[in-house]
């Protein structure tokens, strides 16, 4: 049963793309090709090949499938602070990436399983963690210093806290461990832009 419906719902998604590609703009569907062609590479590398350098790749991969398709729509009309918003968004999923990999060290080493952090080895992955998010965390600092708008200042406000909550992650390991609730918790701040949306419309009504 859970085949057919599997075969279902694949020759659904089909039909929706099959459709899209008449009713899209030309620009967005080549940008989604070049996005299902980095997916294509990423599993290649990763079943073919000892690719240690995945958490970098996947939050390119990530950083890209958020901003590419509104990007090839409207670049130019985009100020700058939503240009800074990009380099911003792939430091937080790389940040991430990387914790989650932490956690897992013992685990991927156990099972083979290449990442950044078995390849750097566990002392130089604290350091590097580290780094990536004090420059995070600067960026966003600058970025805030610069008081572009109102509406930039409640942005930046949301990605301290999400870096905040990744330093948790990070600092208190011992508390986050029990339970996979880093994997909720870190998964989890990725919602959290949403629920300040949310709040924002209810405010309006």
């Amino acid at each position: 049963f859970r085949s057919k419906l599997l075969i279902v719902a694949i020759l659904i998604l089909l039909n929706v793309g099959v459709i899209n590609i008449y009713l899209l703009p030309i620009s967005l569907i080549e940008i989604g090709l070049i996005g299902v062609l980095l997916c294509c590479v990423y599993f290649l590398l990763l079943h073919k090949t000892s690719f240690w350098a995945k958490e970098f790749y996947v939050a390119v991969i990530y950083t890209f499938g958020l901003f590419a398709g509104p990007v090839s729509l409207i670049y130019q009309h985009i100020k700058i602070i939503q240009w800074l918003l990009i380099p911003q968004v792939f430091l937080l999923a790389f940040s991430n990436l990387l914790i989650f990999s932490w956690y897992d060290f013992l685990k991927d080493q156990r099972d083979k399983q290449p990442s950044m952090i078995i390849h750097w080895g566990i002392k130089k992955a604290n350091k590097r963690i580290k780094l990536v998010l004090v420059i995070g965390v600067i960026f966003n600092l600058i970025v805030v210093f610069l008081n572009f708008d109102e509406a930039t200042s409640v942005i930046q406000t949301i990605i301290l806290l999400m870096y905040s909550l990744l330093i948790l992650l990070f600092k208190k390991d011992c508390l986050f461990r029990k339970n996979d609730l880093y994997r909720i918790i870190g998964d989890g701040i990725f919602f959290i832009p949403l629920l300040f949306i949310i709040y924002a419309r209810f405010r309006q009504l």
